[in-house]
């Protein structure tokens, strides 16, 4: 008789394999712990001395802001009053009369994509009412400034 070599049962682990899964467990384990620490470390707290002094009472309240006109601003900001005299927006800022304002104010409507705008006149006071398609016309109407009156809504 031959010498034959020894039966292996076919789903007998191949030696060396016993050590791989706790071997792949622990790394996954550290490697799971490690990522824990590395985002669970809350930033170091300080100590906080003792306040030895009350705190300082509050800085009284400045005024609250408001515009100002050119010459105020001219004080610091010489050139850029300069640039502004003369230009369309300095112009915009003039109180509304009917020979500073150049837009056409006869009961004429502009649309846009989304609302069209009515300009009047009632007076000497120059209105515009804005009227959004699907609401029809808003409540507001919006005075232009004037001399005789501030700009507010009624």
């Amino acid at each position: 008789m031959s010498k034959s070599a020894p039966l292996r049962r076919p789903n007998s682990p191949v030696r060396g394999t016993s050590l791989l899964w706790p071997v792949l467990a622990g790394a996954v384990l550290l490697a799971l712990l490690g990522t824990w620490f590395a985002l669970d470390r809350a930033p170091a707290r300080l100590p906080v001395a003792a306040q030895s002094t009350p705190p300082a009472p509050p800085a009284p309240s400045s005024p609250a802001p408001a515009l100002v006109d050119e010459a105020t601003c001219q004080g610091c900001h010489g050139e850029q009053v300069r640039q502004w005299q003369g230009s369309h927006h300095q112009l915009a800022m003039q109180p509304a009369t009917a020979q500073t304002v150049l837009g056409n104010f006869a009961d004429v409507q502009f649309k846009s994509d989304r609302e069209t705008t009515r300009f009047f006149r009632q007076g000497d006071r120059f209105w515009s009412t804005p009227q959004a398609p699907t609401a029809g016309p808003r409540i507001s109407r919006w005075p232009m400034p004037s001399a005789s009156s501030p700009c507010s809504s009624t």
